[in-house]
């Protein structure tokens, strides 16, 4: 499985980058802690969704608290649905 952790620094210059323009927190008490907040993106990730079913592929998550979830970071359909 591979993985790349990055800052939430990092991917408000990558939107920036993109042409999304991010507004960034307002230099107060723990933007530095924001800013320096880790999240990893996992490449073929199996999850279980809220409603039941397994999805697997990208996704992201808090790096230190993975255990508050991961989110898809593709879109996601029901086997059931058609498209």
């Amino acid at each position: 499985m591979k993985e790349l952790t990055l800052s939430t620094k990092q991917i408000i210059t990558i939107c920036n980058f993109a042409g999304i323009h991010v507004q960034t927190p307002c230099d107060g008490p723990g933007e530095e802690d924001f800013l320096a907040t880790e999240h990893t993106l996992t490449v073929d990730k199996q999850v279980q969704l809220e409603n039941g079913e397994v999805y697997q592929g990208l996704t992201v998550h808090c790096t230190e608290y993975p255990e508050e979830g991961y989110m898809p970071l593709e879109e996601v359909n029901s086997p059931h649905e058609q498209t």
